[in-house]
């Protein structure tokens, strides 16, 4: 029993930093020293004491450690101090956490490739040293200034599409959208580059127009330069003629009809060249181009009455004798250059029928009439 006791003392004393086993050897525990006995076995019951609560110290450590590690189905602390099943049970801590470094050194390693290719490498040491808030701050700022940059270029691509007259909806900037996005605003500036192309193309057209205007605009004012010329010459020959038509006795101071003015109205006078009695009408020798003579003189100017349709006309037989006939009144139906068409309104109390030869002429009232201004249309409500 006395080795047995120092055999287990050994045991439990192997690299523990305890001595136990020395003080319980079988020649101090033997039957001589019954009276030392108690005193010393006290010891190895200290010692194994001492080791259950370091194994359940341990124990609790390591369900610690698993949760320091967001362990959330960590053993229980009996699987733990169980002498069956504590290797399982720290065994299935070991590999969680294990895994958990795992998947730490690969996201350093992951965040150290990514940091890369944003122009800002990080040192993956650092990162798992005690500079790893600085370390990764680096990447943080290179972030920042690159979402900076992104709003600033959705910014652009709004300020462009809104030039380009492009309606963006509240997704279109997003990467799953931006290429499609980015190929509606390229089509639309396409259009607008071959509107402006098109614009230059008129523009340059225009301004051929515009020159080949300019160098005939520069011949007219050469003619109209050379017709000012002409011009002073001709008022010097108007002013030369004026003198001789004075010393001629030519009245200048009288004033000149004009066209259907009243005065050429009331000189206008014309015969009747055919009556066709089937139909009932007559027609004139007086025409829309027919003229009137204004006598100036010696001279002589040619004046249009300007007559058309309804124009009514006073018919009278043997107007250059004494014993001149009223025949009646016709109005005119229908107008051309040198002839009018009329029909009879009334006749004289004896019957007399229109004749080839009568005379015609307007009457004051017709005169009158012809020329007063046409009453203004009223608008319209």
């Amino acid at each position: 029993m006395a080795v047995t006791i120092q055999t287990i003392s050994k045991t439990l004393d192997a690299d523990s930093g305890t001595n136990v086993a020395s003080t319980v050897t079988p020649e101090a525990t033997n039957h001589e020293n019954y009276d030392k006995l108690e005193s010393l076995m006290s010891k190895p019951v200290d010692q194994a004491k001492r080791f259950v609560i370091q194994r359940n110290d341990l124990a609790d450590l390591v369900i610690k450690s698993g949760r320091a590690a967001s362990m959330t189905n960590a053993p229980d602390k009996s699987a733990l101090t169980n002498i069956e099943t504590y290797a399982q049970a720290g065994e299935g801590i070991v590999r969680y956490i294990t895994d958990v470094k795992r998947r730490y050194d690969d996201t350093v390693n992951m965040l150290v490739n990514t940091s890369r290719k944003t122009r800002s490498p990080l040192d993956a040491s650092d990162l798992k040293g005690s500079n790893y808030k600085t370390e990764y701050a680096k990447f943080d700022n290179q972030f920042s200034a690159m979402l900076t940059r992104i709003d600033s270029a959705n910014n652009g691509y709004k300020r462009i599409a809104q030039l380009a007259n492009v309606s963006l909806g509240s997704g279109d900037l997003d990467d799953n959208r931006l290429s499609t996005t980015t190929n509606k605003i390229y089509s639309a500036v396409s259009s607008i580059k071959t509107d402006l192309a098109s614009a230059n193309s008129t523009i340059r057209n225009r301004d051929q127009t515009i020159g080949s205007l300019e160098r005939t605009i520069k011949d007219k004012d050469k003619e109209i330069a050379d017709g000012n010329i002409q011009i002073n010459k001709l008022e010097e020959e108007i002013k030369t003629l004026r003198q001789v038509l004075l010393a001629g006795g030519v009245q200048l101071d009288v004033p000149l009809w004009k066209n259907g003015s009243k005065e050429a109205r009331r000189a206008l006078q014309g015969r009747v060249i055919e009556v066709d009695d089937h139909y009932g009408f007559v027609v004139l020798d007086v025409g829309s181009r027919t003229t009137v003579v204004q006598h100036l003189g010696s001279k002589q100017s040619e004046v249009n009455p300007e007559i058309g349709n309804n124009t009514e006309f006073i018919v009278v037989r043997d107007l250059d004798k004494d014993d001149s006939k009223y025949i009646g009144r016709v109005k005119l139906f229908k107008v051309s250059d040198h002839n009018a068409y009329a029909r009879l309104l009334n006749g004289n109390p004896d019957k007399e029928k229109v004749r080839p030869g009568d005379y015609v002429f307007l009457p004051t009232d017709m005169v009158d009439v012809m020329s007063k201004p046409a009453p203004a249309t009223a608008d319209k409500q």
